[in-house]
């Protein structure tokens, strides 16, 4: 009841979204991006911005902005529990490593890219540290398939980013991105069952009501009124009528997934596989083996 109760929604992200944040005002009105315009320059579309920055380029300062632009656009109905709803045989691959163009061009050969037949749904879970060519190939990716591409902001500092960005001279573009990332939504909730989030807790101390608070606080809320003092993350997960939850830790902590019906399990491992069974149900794979390989892509 507390988590379902925050779910995102369209009529209420295009309330919120009457207030503009930081990061649109700022990439709506860089000068960078102004000036192309006014001098009739030949813009990239989102899919070439994708394509450029894998292949080892780097996105220019107006490029940088127009994502901004149009990701906020695409993704602002999305609250700090974001929604997923993913068709039998369908599948979400996870990640929580500081993902650079090469990072992202293997997982994208490996399964599939965002917008080519048959590709998963792709989650990232901790945005502030991509490389800043990474992010900018992310959130063109997102802006195009929004409903292929998602984000949840982690613990992490964007302090990589900021240097990135001053490094370039674009010293407005860090603070942007930053105000970006901390809007992005805090947790996911796949088919109603399984909640993924990505936060700054001891994944093996930390207590149902110290992740409860936390939830809270980044939902905005005082509590998620689930009644308190419950001993065990089984009863917490029951309470909030969810099967399992997938937590993501800062740094090297890794991915830990409890459950109502199993025990916890641990994994060292940057990244999982969510898997949507044929009667809607959800399946965690925290390992992924090297033959978990799907159709080859292709970026020009």
């Amino acid at each position: 009841p507390g988590v379902a109760s925050s779910e995102d929604s369209e009529d209420d992200g295009a309330e919120a979204g009457l207030a503009a944040p930081p990061h649109m005002l700022c990439a709506s009105f860089s000068p960078d991006w102004l000036e192309a315009v006014e001098a009739g320059e030949e813009t990239l579309d989102k899919a070439e911005i994708l394509n450029l920055c894998l292949r080892g380029g780097s996105a220019s300062s107006a490029q940088a902005y127009r994502v901004v632009h149009d990701y906020h656009h695409a993704a602002s109905h999305r609250r700090a529990l974001a929604t997923l709803r993913i068709a039998p045989g369908r599948t979400v691959i996870c990640r929580g490593i500081p993902e650079t163009p090469e990072s992202l061009q293997k997982i994208f050969r490996m399964f599939g890219g965002p917008g080519s037949p048959n590709s998963p749904v792709f989650l990232f879970m901790r945005p502030a540290v991509m490389q800043l060519d990474a992010i900018i190939a992310v959130l063109a990716a997102a802006a195009k398939w929004p409903s292929d591409v998602l984000f949840i902001h982690g613990p992490d500092s964007t302090a990589g980013l900021a240097d990135e960005c001053r490094s370039r001279g674009d010293r407005l573009l860090s603070y942007v991105l930053s105000s970006m990332i901390e809007a992005m939504p805090t947790a996911v909730l796949v088919n109603g069952q399984l909640l993924i989030t990505s936060g700054g807790e001891d994944l093996e101390q930390s207590t149902p009501d110290d992740f409860e608070d936390s939830l809270a606080n980044a939902f905005g809320r005082s509590s998620l009124a689930t009644g308190g003092n419950l001993s065990s993350w089984g009863s917490w997960l029951m309470k909030q009528e969810l099967r399992q939850l997938v937590r993501c830790g800062p740094g090297n902590v890794g991915i830990r997934l409890d459950g109502v019906l199993h025990q916890p399990a641990m994994s060292k491992a940057g990244e999982f596989r969510v898997r949507s069974l044929q009667n809607s149900e959800v399946a965690v794979d925290l390992w992924l083996e090297d033959d978990d390989i799907g159709v080859e892509w292709e970026w020009r």
